[in-house]
């Protein structure tokens, strides 16, 4: 009668653990399901100087309205934006829960200016070029004059060749 009595408690027992388990699985699930789903992104705040237009930065981060906020990684975002916008150095990444993104835009400051021949080059703090348009010079812009043509792309590092290097280390 005592062991049908213990068998009995331990299949009860397992049964309720059994389910509890189930239960409990369940729960979760639905809780992350629904938070997943319910994490679309209503409205993006731009924060920062405004070099670009709130469409071409949005266009070049591949954000919008609508899109799952679980899915953006601030790593891509910024990596897509500063190689399609030049002006702008770094862009950060806010979760205002539940439904808001805010996007903080940190942009170049030109400090250096290189005069190629009859070409103009200006380059940020970092090394990067940002344009190639001829800039009057502002309080903490230098200007090298004398460098040769060489070849360059906006947005990514400039590279020196051998006879400018001795005036860019300089400068």
């Amino acid at each position: 009668v005592i062991l049908t009595r213990r068998k009995i408690r331990l299949k009860r027992i397992k049964t309720f653990g059994t389910v509890a388990f189930f239960f409990v699985f369940a729960l979760c699930f639905l809780f992350s399901y629904s938070y997943y789903q319910g994490a679309e992104i209503s409205e993006i705040i731009l924060n920062g100087e405004k070099v670009y237009t709130d469409a071409e930065v949005l266009e070049a981060a591949k954000l919008k309205p609508g899109m799952n906020m679980l899915t953006i990684r601030e790593k891509k975002v910024n990596k897509d934006v500063t190689t399609m916008l030049p002006f702008i150095s770094q862009i950060g990444v806010d979760y205002k829960l539940p439904d808001i993104l805010a996007l903080n835009i940190v942009s170049t400051k030109e400090n250096l200016i290189l005069k190629c021949d009859k070409k103009y080059i200006c380059v940020d703090d970092t090394g990067k070029v940002v344009s190639d348009k001829k800039k009057k010079l502002t309080e903490g812009m230098f200007l090298v004059q004398g460098m040769t043509e060489q070849e360059y792309t906006i947005g990514e590092d400039f590279v020196v060749s051998e006879e400018n290097a001795e005036r860019y280390k300089i400068a």
